[in-house]
């Protein structure tokens, strides 16, 4: 079609995709004086998307453009090409706003967040969030699974997260071509580029756009609901970008140091893992605090795979410095078999030339001089004895 360029030239060929979910992406045959490479505008009629002709995933140098039996092909994902960027571990062990969050995640990409979010999403507040090493759009993912959201490349290129919002449109002037009911498809032969994700089209819900133009014809494959391909679609996405979020897993590691509120501040083996400040312990117990001691070995996880809320799963060498059980109720010290009782004091007089005791006592703590342990054979004098617990249990033993 002679009104579709890329960059100014002409489009022999093209395929764009806007899904539901994530970045929309573009196969293109067109003219030009060099292969593409860089930032890329694609104008189809009166419609522009603004993308990034893709790296090779295999050798970031090389650009998934070059050319092909006299003209030039390249692929094309909308934003600024950093999706599949290196974000580095983050913490905000004390919370931060989605827009805080947000920001982090697409600075590591430079790609741009689009002024079309609601702002009351953005001024969120999570109590807790962790970033895990990994690619821009893994964690974007992450973000927006736990906010209940989703996310997409708008055409301008711009990242946007919410909640769709489909509304009704004047249908575009269309020709069916093929129906396919069962999958919630349908194949439109069209005159313009107007159809778009969420809109509501003859009282059906767009889901996704796939156009397809060549020299003489534009033809769009809509995927609508409702419909079984839909609620299929929206199950198989978060499956897969659950399956991207390593919070998942359970992580080894060593503890610094122990807060204030009893949780501790964890150090993943795993560098891909940002330091946590903030865990806190489940220890199987009710009621029960623990102190633990300084580079103790330890396993996080997250609770319900979120990263507002990791947890020590279990201790590995580690030791502790108190272990409170029923620690609400004013715990006192626990007592094992050979701990101390308290002293038994005595006095031994001289009661017509034998001796002869003639005061007992008790002390908890031990007495100072003049008592002094017994002599044998005993004489007049002040004396003292320990006693300790002879009996215990013969299945619990206690350390400290």
């Amino acid at each position: 079609m002679s009104d579709t360029t890329i960059n100014g030239y002409p489009v022999y060929r093209a395929d764009h995709k806007q899904p539901y979910y994530g970045a929309w992406t573009a196969e293109v045959e067109h003219d030009a004086n060099e292969r593409t490479t860089g930032s890329a505008t694609l104008t189809l009629l009166d419609r522009t998307w603004v993308g990034t002709v893709v790296t090779d995933p295999n050798d970031s140098t090389l650009a998934l453009s070059g050319d092909s039996g006299g003209f030039f092909r390249c692929r094309i994902v909308g934003g600024a090409g950093g999706l599949q960027k290196q974000v580095e571990p983050t913490e905000w062990a004390q919370g931060a706003l989605v827009q805080t969050v947000l920001t982090a995640i697409l600075s590591a990409g430079g790609e741009v967040q689009s002024a079309t979010i609601d702002p009351s999403l953005l001024t969120k507040v999570l109590p807790q969030w962790s970033i895990v090493q990994g690619t821009v759009d893994a964690a974007l993912a992450a973000l927006c699974d736990s906010l209940g959201v989703i996310w997409r490349t708008l055409d301008d290129g711009t990242i946007w997260i919410g909640t769709p919002n489909p509304q009704p449109v004047t249908a575009p002037d269309y020709i069916f071509t093929e129906l396919d009911p069962e999958m919630g498809m349908v194949e439109l032969d069209l005159n313009e580029a107007s159809i778009q994700v969420d809109q509501i089209i003859d009282g059906l819900t767009v889901k996704q756009v796939i156009y397809t133009w060549g020299d003489s014809s534009l033809r769009a494959l809509v995927t609508i609901a409702p419909g079984p391909v839909n609620s299929l679609f929206t199950l198989f996405s978060k499956w897969m970008s659950r399956m991207k979020i390593d919070n998942f897993r359970q992580t080894p590691g060593r503890i610094n140091s122990q807060n204030i509120d009893k949780t501790v501040q964890f150090q993943p083996d795993d560098s891909r893992f940002s330091p946590l400040r903030r865990v806190a312990l489940r220890l199987g117990l009710p009621d029960t605090e623990v102190t633990v001691n300084a580079s103790s070995r330890a396993v996080v996880g997250w609770e319900n795979a979120s990263p507002t809320a990791p947890f020590l799963v279990n201790f590995g060498d580690s030791t502790a410095s108190s272990i409170k059980l029923a620690a609400s109720q004013s715990p006192r010290d626990a007592a094992r078999k050979g701990d101390a009782c308290g002293y038994l004091l005595w006095v031994v007089g001289n009661v017509s030339g034998a001796p002869v005791v003639t005061q007992v006592d008790w002390s908890a703590t031990q007495p100072p001089p003049p008592f002094v342990p017994p002599p044998i054979p005993v004489v007049a004098g002040s004396y003292y004895r320990k006693i300790t617990i002879t009996e215990g249990s013969n299945v619990v033993e206690i350390g400290g």
